[in-house]
């Protein structure tokens, strides 16, 4: 597990990195349990590029006090993909589109097979869409 800043503004969990072989590197992040408690928000984000069709090259899990409405959300992914040792360098924001899901999770941390079976769900939805 890596270690990043947390913030309440985007606060990733998990990250992922889907490679052209069709593997993928994934990473987990620590935080604290009572950030963690006090960001009330879930997401799960597929990142595409912004190519003739939408390919996906990443996603995400994070915590955010903003919701995918705000206008300022996109502003949060890009934060924590700039957190992510795991996606920063390799994503670049300004030339991607976000497909963001807010997920109902009550309780305690969603666990990593948790993180890693919500983004597999999300990027199937979307794995095949063209970038509008």
């Amino acid at each position: 597990m890596a270690s990043v800043f947390s913030a309440s503004f985007a606060m990733p969990l998990l990250d992922c990195v889907f490679e052209d072989d069709q593997s993928a590197t994934h990473c987990t992040y620590q935080f604290e349990p009572e950030v963690y408690g006090s960001i009330g928000n879930i997401y799960v984000v597929c990142i595409a590029d912004n190519s003739a069709l939408t390919q996906i090259r990443a996603g995400l899990v994070m915590k955010s006090d903003l919701v995918h409405t705000d206008a300022i959300f996109p502003y949060a992914v890009t934060a924590a993909i700039a957190a992510s040792p795991n996606l920063s360098g390799r994503i670049e924001p300004q030339r991607c589109t976000f497909f963001p899901a807010r997920i109902k999770a009550d309780g305690p941390p969603l666990t990593e097979p948790e993180m890693l079976q919500l983004l597999a769900q999300h990027y199937s939805q979307f794995s095949f869409r063209r970038a509008c």
